[in-house]
């Protein structure tokens, strides 16, 4: 009877064993991208497979798994991408956070707090601005601001209310009636003063340029997954889950570091608003595609061959140190907080022992070099997941024109890297602003 009992037992543990290899198909790994298009049916069908990649330590620490994501995909890659991370005892995931939330204040002088504050109270009146695109009107107080702004830039807003010495400081509609004034006591937190002690007031930095008062409306990103009928990977995910941990710069740290490296976040952001030249014209081919179920899956098509080939794209195939001031913040300044973040749970959480670091797939083969190189870690197998997929049956002609569409993007990216890179602006964004005479 025990023995019986001990058979059963083992053959439910078994079972139990077989049935978790299966849920997650690991495979041995050939190292190299981290994103691919694979075909399926003959060709009539293809997909956007993003990899996890799995480390495991020479000596001591975690299981690292490196964690791809797009910010566009179909819902059942989400919903399983949820399950793998949840499977995890720690998830360390990328967002950049509000001001003041990991940069330690306390121990700078008073030019660095000031200087904070003087970024803190652009951020509120660029946010201020694309409000009133939203809204009609500009926000009375912050918190009019915050509670009508949605996702994580709320959380910036609030954050950006306090001033460098961590008081908060006055926000009101400009008596000119355009913009607002936000204005710092300095650092005695009394009105006047000279010196470090001197009030400190938006109205007078230089004024904002026309493509900060002109962002708003939902991101490229949010409106290209509408578009093409597939779901934005914030709005998709939960990022509540209690092992979930934000690992990242604060919005201080970034703008601190572009401003050392004199680099600027303003043609990004622009495209990523939909302000810049390029942006208008996705924009309107984004509008166009809703009512146009070809072009619908020619841009799919496109965007799996782009997304696939995003480290030639990024760095013209050389990696992040190609990639210029701006990239270098980005990706390698922001994995290091990552690390370092990583660092600490090897140090002091002996109980975790599966770590995910989920990030943008461009973000992986800088978090590998480190791994490997300066944490000792190996990589042993890869995991594939299917992030979107397209079915070339449902449009006639839609194969060919696949195969023509793939040869141009990967064109594009080769003629892109023999230009060293870096890819031609638009004309207007060459020069500065008729009204402004810089940003930030």
């Amino acid at each position: 009877m025990i023995r019986s009992t001990m058979r059963a037992f083992a053959a439910v543990v078994l079972f139990a064993s077989s049935a978790a290899c299966a849920q997650w198909a690991w495979q041995p790994t050939q190292g190299g991208k981290f994103m691919r298009v694979s075909e399926r049916q003959d060709g009539d069908v293809l997909t956007l497979e993003i990899a996890a990649r799995r480390y495991e330590p020479r000596g001591g620490g975690p299981v690292v798994d490196l964690v791809g994501v797009v910010h566009v995909g179909d819902q059942a890659y989400y919903d399983r991408l949820q399950e793998f991370m949840d499977s995890h005892d720690l998830v360390l995931y990328e967002g950049v956070k509000p001001a003041g939330s990991g940069s330690d204040l306390r121990n700078a002088d008073d030019a660095a707090k000031a200087k904070v504050t003087k970024s803190r109270q652009r951020l509120l009146a660029i946010m201020s601005e694309r409000y009133r695109r939203t809204h009609g009107e500009y926000p009375a107080t912050v918190a009019n601001l915050v509670e009508r702004t949605p996702g994580a830039a709320a959380r910036l807003a609030a954050s950006a209310q306090r001033d460098g010495w961590g008081r908060e400081q006055e926000f009101m509609p400009a008596p000119s009636g355009r913009g607002v004034e936000i204005v710092s006591l300095g650092a005695d937190g009394e009105p006047g003063g000279e010196g470090a002690a001197a009030d400190i007031r938006f109205s007078e930095q230089k004024p904002l340029t026309r493509e900060e008062r002109q962002g708003g409306g939902e991101g490229v990103q949010a409106q290209l997954a509408e578009a093409l009928g597939l779901k934005f990977q914030l709005a998709a995910m939960d990022y509540t889950k209690p092992h979930w941990r934000n690992s990242d710069m604060t919005v201080d740290q970034i703008q601190a570091r572009l401003s050392e490296e004199n680099a600027s976040a303003e043609f990004l952001f622009s495209l990523l608003d939909g302000r810049s030249m390029a942006g208008r014209l996705v924009g309107m081919m984004l509008n166009f595609i809703k009512t146009n179920p070809a072009l619908s899956l020619s841009v799919k098509v496109m965007l799996l061959e782009t997304l696939a080939n995003a480290d030639e794209t990024l760095g013209g195939g050389r990696g992040p140190a190609s990639m210029g001031a701006f990239m270098k913040v980005i990706i390698e300044d922001r994995n290091e907080e990552v690390l370092k973040d990583l660092q600490r749970v090897i140090d002091e959480e002996p109980g975790v022992k599966t770590v995910a670091l989920f990030y943008g797939a461009g973000h992986l083969p800088h978090f590998e070099e480190r791994l490997v190189k300066d944490y000792g870690y190996v990589a042993t197998s890869d995991l594939w997941l299917e992030a979107i997929a397209v079915d070339l049956t449902t449009q006639p002609g839609a194969k060919a024109q696949a195969r023509q569409m793939r040869a141009m993007v990967r064109q594009s990216i080769e003629q892109q890297n023999r230009r060293g890179g870096q890819p031609a602006r638009d004309a207007d964004e060459s020069k500065p602003s008729d009204d402004a005479a810089g940003n930030e």
